[in-house]
């Protein structure tokens, strides 16, 4: 990755997060950034994909018969 050109305000203000947040560097600040950030952005996906699933419908329970039932069923095999 190349590096990245901030105006002064906002580089003043990524020295401070570093010097205060005691990070080693500006790249390691931003690295943060886009960690928390990424985290973020798959809780999201996550809670949607279970809202999702919780407004689809009815529900089975998930027994091991069912499971068996569901590879026999399946043309990929579970584990695969």
């Amino acid at each position: 990755m190349s590096e990245l050109s901030l105006p002064e305000s906002l580089a003043i203000f990524v020295e401070q997060e570093v010097a205060e947040g005691g990070y080693e560097s500006a790249e390691r600040y931003i690295r943060h950034l886009i960690s928390v950030e990424h985290k973020r952005r798959a809780k999201e996906r996550l809670e949607a994909l279970i809202v999702e699933g919780l407004e689809s419908g009815e529900s089975e329970e998930a027994t091991p018969e069912w499971w068996a039932d569901g590879a026999r069923d399946s043309k990929v095999p579970l584990g695969a």
